[in-house]
């Protein structure tokens, strides 16, 4: 006789299963589309096509599939995605810190750099900042049409702060300087080396004529030249040097290290790779850091999907080293 607990499990399986089906039939996708789409929720195409809308409960494993389930339906029912599940990776600690280390500054030390190479989660621990400090944080991403343009990058900071954009630069970036004089925030500028050395200039300007404070992610590169440039650019630019909050962590200037991958495996519940790490990180830390862990992630369930396997260390290991272009 049927365990309580497992009719129970049952029952919201087919709940469950039929929301998905129905975001399916809503989206007009065939199989194989949608399980490609939302391979993190409903795994391989054959998982999705040939046990999960079967209900084949004799092959699905319980544990493994309704937490998914129950996050793809959260998701399609509005509530907010589990954006937060890498919220003790060092990086995002950090950030965390110097947040709440700006929040207190109450002299002119209101700027804060969190320097890294790319993928070693700059963006993400930005957009945490914002999410669990209720947006107050204003989110800006800097991109290559800021490159030394006050036109483009006062635009792209008046929209940020709901401040009025009129047809000179230096009109609309006063009108920005207004309105943080008026109501003061934190700015959280993403990828700001794309400014260049104007960007870090107006930075400057913004912490000396009010009360803001901004939040800064940035290349080392453009950091190594912020400290070492010559001309009379950089030279002013400098100044910003002496409005930053230090020291400055240089933790994520070669990309991750071993303690952000041990949390990122545990924050995706894999098994530990400690003992890996020094063959794992100079692959991933030359071929895209958490980027290249997050692909080599999705690919492994796949696998272990397709086999009905567990997903092992070994398992994720050689996808690691199929996608850098080596054997294990």
């Amino acid at each position: 006789m049927m365990k309580e607990n497992e009719t129970a499990e049952r029952l919201e399986f087919d709940r469950l299963i039929n929301r998905a089906a129905q975001h399916q039939a809503d989206l007009r996708l065939t199989n194989s589309q949608f399980a490609t789409r939302y391979a993190a929720y409903v795994g391989s195409h054959k998982s999705w096509e040939h046990r999960l809308l079967p209900r084949k409960w004799d092959e699905l494993k319980p544990a493994t599939w309704l937490p998914k389930l129950r996050k793809f339906v959260a998701l399609l029912d509005g509530a907010s995605q589990d954006l937060d599940i890498f919220s003790t990776l060092p990086i995002v600690r950090h950030a965390e810190y110097l947040y709440e280390t700006l929040q207190s500054r109450t002299n002119d030390r209101r700027c804060a750099m969190l320097i890294g190479t790319q993928g070693t989660g700059k963006s993400m621990a930005l957009r945490h900042v914002q999410r669990s400090n209720k947006f107050a944080p204003v989110f800006v991403s800097a991109n290559e049409t800021w490159k030394d343009s006050r036109m483009r990058i006062a635009t792209a900071l008046a929209t940020a702060v709901n401040a009025s954009v009129s047809t000179s630069a230096s009109g609309t970036f006063q009108t920005v300087v207004e309105n943080l004089k008026a109501s003061p925030i934190t700015l959280l500028i993403d990828e700001a080396h794309e400014g260049g050395v104007l960007l870090m200039k107006l930075v400057k300007t913004i912490i000396n004529e009010t009360q803001s404070r901004i939040m800064l992610a940035v290349y080392p590169t453009a950091w190594n030249r912020l400290i070492n440039g010559a001309n009379d650019a950089y030279a002013e630019a400098q100044q910003l040097l002496r409005r930053t909050w230090r020291p400055v962590k240089p933790d994520w200037l070669a990309g991750i290290n071993e303690p952000d991958l041990e949390a990122w495996a545990k924050a995706v519940e894999l098994p530990a790779l400690k003992a890996r790490a020094a063959d794992l990180l100079p692959r991933v830390r030359k071929h895209g850091n958490f980027s290249l862990l997050a692909d080599a992630l999705e690919r492994s369930r796949l696998i272990a999907d397709e086999a009905e396997t567990e997903l092992t260390p070994d398992l994720f290991c050689a996808q690691i080293h199929e996608l850098c272009g080596g054997k294990p």
